[in-house]
């Protein structure tokens, strides 16, 4: 049995591979313009091609406050980091999303022992997800020529 993990599609099924990250493992997305942010089940966080989805509680920072976010309703403060963009991306040895915004908020997601924390989906057709219990992570190379 292939223990890799797999996206299966209509047009047949992408492997990815498991990478353990390093101590903060910058991901290489650039600079993009948040364009929207939607929360149902899941928040999401979409800059330019890159979506980033958030499937547990996670921490916002935005200056001196910190705010534990978790159920919907709870929820108000994200909703002022928009508009900003992306600045960076890592991942801890954990499993820990760490994002910069531009204006100087950062979200941290870690690791759910029950649940998929996080996933980014793009550039493209690249795919990273952080499994039940965080690291090591799947990760998808994107195969395709866009953005």
């Amino acid at each position: 049995m292939d223990r890799r993990p797999s996206i299966i599609t209509s047009d047949g099924t992408r492997y990815g591979e498991m990478r353990v990250p390093g101590p903060d493992w910058q991901l290489d997305l650039g600079s993009r313009s948040m364009t929207y942010i939607r929360i149902d089940h899941q928040t999401r966080l979409q800059f330019d091609g890159v979506e980033i989805v958030i499937g547990c509680p996670f921490t916002l920072q935005t200056g001196n406050e910190i705010f534990h976010l978790d159920e919907a309703q709870e929820l108000g403060p994200l909703l002022g980091v928009y508009p900003d963009a992306l600045e960076t991306a890592s991942v801890g040895s954990d499993g820990t999303l760490h994002l910069r915004l531009e204006r100087g908020e950062s979200i941290e997601v870690q690791p759910d022992p029950n649940y998929e924390a996080w996933q980014i989906n793009g550039p493209g057709m690249a795919v990273v997800v952080c499994p039940p219990g965080g690291s090591p992570v799947a990760v998808w190379a994107d195969d395709s020529d866009g953005d």
